[in-house]
């Protein structure tokens, strides 16, 4: 998604007429960009793997930047009687703001995973969250 963002943060930055074509450069870019693109994704979105009821769920949170752009993840661990589920529940990315140094763009990605980790708290409503989110 990061590189996909990039690509049309240089179209913009052309300035171009909305209807004109663009330029070479942007669009190699956006051909090598889409070739490489998977012709379908799936993913397990299920919370859990066994239908019983959950012992405790643990959110875990990375946040990670670059000078190129900034994300964060969240995964969770379900324990149940008959075993542990862990797996993605959510992730964001965003390009970083030009001029800013990596301790700055740290910062953003750490406020960014703790207000996602938050958000997918408060959204787990009736299940038993551990109220600690653990961050990386």
């Amino acid at each position: 998604m990061l590189e996909g963002k990039l690509i049309y943060r240089k179209a913009c930055k052309q300035k171009t007429a909305w209807d004109a074509a663009l330029p070479t450069e942007v669009t190699e870019l956006w051909d090598k960009f889409e070739h490489n693109l998977p012709s379908s994704v799936s993913m397990q979105r299920s919370l859990v793997a066994f239908q019983e009821p959950l012992d405790h769920v643990t959110i875990h949170v990375f946040g990670d930047a670059s000078g190129k752009g900034v994300c964060a993840a969240v995964y969770t661990v379900v324990s149940q009687e008959f075993g542990t589920t862990q797996g993605l529940l959510t992730a964001k990315s965003r390009v970083a703001k030009q001029g800013l140094t990596i301790p700055r763009l740290e910062l953003i990605a750490g406020h960014m995973a703790v207000n996602l980790a938050v958000n997918v708290r408060d959204s787990l409503t009736n299940l038993p969250v551990d109220p600690m989110i653990h961050c990386c």
